[in-house]
């Protein structure tokens, strides 16, 4: 499934193609989403695009609904702790085993 980012804005909307309005956590679980359209999403979120008057810390994209700024940025560094264990685990498997070998002199 695409999620297209506008172009003029960069910004990726806030409704996804099937039109549910959507919350960080399920952004997260949402297994049809890639990495990068979960982070662009997220990261449109929480833009001062969509602060809410007098309220830093809350946000209403486009769906309407109203989102906690904090729960936005912590589905983005979760994103980002995946992303890095991702690229880790492909570097442990890469690394030569040390079974069976053994240090000169012991």
């Amino acid at each position: 499934m695409l999620h297209e980012i506008n172009v003029s804005t960069g910004i990726l909307p806030s409704r996804v193609p099937w039109g549910e309005p959507r919350s960080p956590g399920e952004v997260l679980a949402d297994p049809t989403m890639s990495t990068g359209s979960k982070r662009a999403l997220l990261a449109s979120w929480a833009s001062d695009r969509y602060a809410v008057p007098n309220r830093p810390d809350l946000r209403r994209p486009e769906t309407g609904k109203i989102l906690v700024l904090s729960d936005i940025l912590e589905a983005l560094q979760a994103l980002d702790e995946v992303t890095d264990l991702q690229q880790i685990a492909p570097l442990r498997s890469a690394r030569p085993s040390s079974e069976g070998t053994c240090a000169a002199g012991m």
